[in-house]
């Protein structure tokens, strides 16, 4: 009888063991976990001449990820585009060390937010500028900020693909010369430039007025972005502003042709839009004339 219930025993035993091993297979095996997340990058929006778009990208922007609160969230991470990818650095110092980012898992969608700008973890609002000499293509870009929010990116082995969005405002001034300027063979033209605007302003997005422009206000510099046409005596000009509303009568476009200075003011309030574009008509010398859209 012993020896009967002791092999009884053993196979009871393999029944269990074999149980086991079928409610181990049935287990989720995340494959997603602790796998390297990629980064690709688009720029959507407004276009400028010397700003960024899909073929002059930014080279650097900050990227948070958050896995729900979970170890494998990050912060402020310094992106860098080298080689044709996206490489994370613990810093933007030269001598930073890269870093690895990493998936928590597949199950639950994470929010991700990426800039042109710092994002530090407990701020939700940030100081942006734009430059008073926009007269370059360095100029122009180091006033182009960038932004992308989701709350619903899903992990994925392709990994995440940043859709930046252009949140300031742009201005496009399309001039025509008087007939006093036919003789032109080449742009007469000195200098457009814009007044009445503030150059900073606070950007809280996600909020119900996410611009708050501040009280520093000077003249930005346009660059030429459409090249002089001799025949049809005409040039455009373009700067980017910071989303705002300026007063009756504050605004204006002053362009200098050699010694002489013309110059027009909005006598309504502007409303400067973030992602929008806003062109100025303007004919310049005899008959001129202006037409805003």
């Amino acid at each position: 009888m012993r020896k009967i219930f002791y092999l009884a025993m053993v196979a009871v035993t393999a029944i269990f063991a074999g149980c086991a091993n079928d409610e181990d297979a049935l287990l989720p095996n995340d494959s997603l976990k602790d796998t390297p997340i990629n980064v690709d990058v688009l720029v959507s929006g407004i276009n400028t001449r010397a700003g960024y778009d899909n073929t002059s990208q930014p080279t650097m922007l900050y990227l948070s990820i958050d896995q729900n609160g979970t170890n494998y969230d990050y912060t402020n991470v310094v992106m860098k585009h080298e080689g044709g990818s996206w490489v994370a650095y613990e810093s933007d110092a030269t001598d930073a060390a890269k870093k690895q980012l990493l998936w928590e898992g597949s199950e639950v969608n994470v929010i991700v937010t990426a800039a042109t700008f710092p994002l530090p973890k407990a701020s939700t609002s940030y100081a942006l500028s734009v430059q008073t000499d926009q007269s370059t293509a360095e100029g122009i870009k180091a006033s182009d900020h960038l932004y992308y929010y989701s709350n619903a990116v899903t992990p994925s082995t392709g990994g995440i693909s940043l859709g930046l969005n252009h949140i300031m405002s742009k201005i496009s001034v399309q001039l025509t010369l008087g007939t006093e300027y036919e003789a032109s063979e080449t742009n007469p033209i000195t200098s457009v430039t814009a007044f009445g605007a503030s150059t900073g302003a606070t950007y809280s997005p996600g909020a119900r007025t996410p611009w708050s422009a501040g009280s520093n206000v000077s003249k930005i510099t346009l660059i030429p972005s459409v090249a002089y046409d001799k025949n049809k005596r005409t040039a455009t000009y373009e700067a980017i502003l910071v989303p705002q509303t300026i007063a009756e009568n504050a605004f204006g476009i002053e362009i200098r042709i050699g010694e002489k200075t013309y110059e027009w003011t909005s006598a309504e309030a502007f409303t400067l839009t973030g992602g929008t574009n806003h062109t100025l008509e303007m004919t310049v010398g005899n008959a001129s004339s202006e037409n805003i859209n």
